[in-house]
């Protein structure tokens, strides 16, 4: 299959892309694998589980990659064959027309066994020696070129969010079967011969109790059922302006259409030749496909709108989120990770450590919200330390792919919507410099930040949609002292670093995976693994006091309220009382900013008193130092 052999760490290639050096024999020592042509793909089928070892979804008590083999052998199909640790790896020739892209595991082939799709293109090897084990071809070789295309049965068929539900339990087989034909032919395109010969391999095949033949052909596989997938087959074929219709001209393209949750962006993925010379491809593709939808189907008035429609609709209906999809088909190795990942930090206070641990396991887990169920985010972890040490390129690094992060170097603010969808389509989204935003004083902000849900416009719609949050928020900043509200202490979540951050040898791709893969873990057996305890958040709001600067009029006026003063000398007085008195030495603040001082002083001197009048808040403090103030508005 034109192998390049490379390296390999466990299951994955080692070190990064760039780095990666193939060569035409198989190194002598230690695991590598091989990157092979893109003329062929591989049909990854797990029959144990990942993680308990067990058979998953036996057909007649066996393997189901066995199935597929017996099917495969008896129709005399060439293909090359792996055993790995879970099932097998079979390689077949791409198909003209067929997606180039890997599938996640919700997807099915045709005859209802779940099975991966993957392709080079997308960066997929074959691992030949894993653990010092060699895998070993039960049919075929590596080197053998001599095999057939992918048959149509084994073609990919989406699970989830699908119309049909590829399942057929006993007792409603029949009626099930007859609606699953025209969905073959009328929704994925296979014309009636294909399907009739795809329900007969699963009754030959895949049912446990088949359905007897003469009842299958009298019932279901007969000369009306066949006449009418014809009829449809035929009306499939018109071309018109409808979403079968432009699916049909992106099949023939070889191109699909895809929308990224995570990032916010239509993905148009196996650009044909004569498309790949667009370089603003979310503007201008949908241009281009406008005159290649009239040269196809025939018609001249087609609008842009009208393509960008049904681009929305493709796109809608192949939607993915990433994150998802990585943290889903990763098994994690059992190894704690995290003790690295504190002595990268320099940190070794329990209360920390727990601190970082649960903003990681609530970073794995918020990908997973919904609106439905949802998961409030619980903190904010920011990285307090000297400018230059590596803050921000630690939650890059740490990220698995750079894409999926975002920093932002100024202060954040929700007016501007721009930004937020930044920060928004992002898994890891960092505030540089935090202490900006808290100078701006901004309550929404900081509401903001541990939000269930979002308000956002999707690429070419017109109307903002609601979405759960699926952005963990983290931040940097190299002030000692920063926080100015304690209004929602326990979302900040402070750990100072008193070192450079050193990455070392963490940042191998197979260490960020199985660091991510433990988080993913821990939030599938706790959910709520991320949330804080009661004691925890006490902790937390201690803590933070440390790092509260003064407010505005705060350090003038603890300067001069004499609070040794007996307490029959303390007045009722009105901030704007104070503003006027020179004594106090808060002539250039608002009576505003006076008041939210007094009110932060309260938190250590609680003789002081604040009660509603008609005249507004009124305050009980201490004379001042110098007893010279004149007390107004009493």
């Amino acid at each position: 299959m034109n192998v390049k052999y490379v390296a390999f760490t466990g299951k994955h290639p080692s070190g990064k892309k760039e780095d990666r050096r193939y060569a035409d024999k198989p190194p002598r020592r230690g695991d590598y694998g091989a990157a092979y042509d893109p003329k062929y793909l591989k049909v990854d089928i797990d029959d144990f589980n990942h993680k308990t070892g067990g058979l998953e979804n036996p057909i007649h008590g066996k393997a189901r990659s066995e199935a597929i083999v017996a099917i495969l052998d008896a129709l005399g199909i060439k293909y090359n064959g792996i055993i790995t640790e879970h099932g097998k790896h079979l390689f077949f020739r791409v198909p003209e027309g067929l997606e180039k892209k890997n599938k996640n595991p919700r997807w099915v082939c045709p005859l209802g066994v779940k099975m991966e799709w993957k392709f080079p293109t997308s960066d997929d090897h074959i691992p030949l020696k894993v653990n010092g084990v060699k895998r070993k071809f039960f049919k075929g070789s590596i080197d053998n070129e001599d095999i057939d295309e992918l048959p149509y049965f084994l073609y990919p068929l989406q699970m989830d969010n699908a119309s049909f539900k590829v399942e057929f339990p006993e007792g409603d087989r029949t009626q099930h079967l007859g609606g699953y034909l025209f969905h073959l032919v009328g929704k994925k395109g296979y014309s009636a011969e294909r399907a009739f010969d795809i329900v007969r391999l699963m009754n030959q095949y895949i049912f446990n109790n088949p359905i007897p033949d003469d009842l299958l052909n009298s019932q279901i596989l007969n000369d009306a059922t066949f006449d009418k997938l014809i009829g449809m087959e035929n009306d499939t074929k018109k071309k018109d302006v409808s979403p079968d219709t432009f699916k049909r001209f992106l099949f023939e393209l070889g191109m699909s259409i895809r929308y990224n949750e995570l990032l916010n962006i239509i993905e148009f993925e196996n650009i044909p030749e004569e498309y790949r010379a667009v370089t603003d491809v979310q503007n201008v593709m949908p241009i281009k496909l406008q005159y290649g939808f009239r040269q196809y189907t025939g018609l001249k008035n087609i609008s842009k709108q009208q393509v960008v429609d049904l681009i929305v609709l493709e796109g809608d209906e192949n939607s993915y989120n990433p994150v998802k999809d990585y943290l889903q088909e990763i098994t994690w190795d059992g190894v704690d990770r995290f003790p690295d990942v504190f002595a990268i930090l320099g940190v070794q206070s329990e209360f920390e450590q727990g601190l970082i641990r649960k903003w990681f396991y609530q970073t794995a887990a918020l990908p997973f919200n919904t609106l439905e169920n949802p998961m409030q985010p619980e903190g904010v972890l920011i990285l307090q330390g000297d400018e230059g040490i590596g803050k921000t390129r630690f939650f890059l690094l740490i990220t698995p792919v750079p894409l999926w992060f975002q920093s932002l170097d100024k202060e954040l603010t929700t007016k501007n919507k721009d930004v937020l969808i930044q920060m928004l389509s992002a898994w890891v989204g960092e505030i540089g410099e935090i202490d900006r935003t808290f100078k701006a004083n901004r309550s929404d902000v900081k509401n903001f930040m541990t939000l269930t849900k979002d308000s956002i416009r999707k690429p070419y719609a017109r109307e903002p949609v609601t979405r759960a949050r699926t952005t963990s928020f983290c931040g940097t900043t190299n002030k000692a002292e920063f926080l100015n509200d304690d209004t929602g202490f326990r979302r900040w979540w402070i750990i100072p670093v008193h070192q450079k951050i050193n990455m070392g040898d963490f940042i191998q791709p197979d260490n960020i995976h199985q660091f991510w893969a433990q988080c993913y873990e821990a939030f599938c057996k706790n959910p709520q693994c991320f949330q804080l305890t009661d004691e925890e958040q006490q902790a937390l709001e201690e803590r933070n006091k440390e790092v509260m600067e003064m407010l505005p009029a705060e350090d003038e006026l603890r300067l001069r309220l004499n609070f040794d003063a007996p307490l029959e000398s303390w007045h009722w007085v009105q901030p704007s009382a104070l503003k006027n008195l020179p004594d106090y030495d808060v002539v250039p603040y608002s009576a505003k900013d006076i008041g939210a001082a007094i009110r932060a002083i309260m938190r250590d001197v609680p003789e002081i008193q604040h009660k509603h009048s008609n005249k507004g808040t009124v305050y009980f403090i201490p004379p001042s130092i110098n007893n010279t103030d004149r007390y107004r508005n009493k």
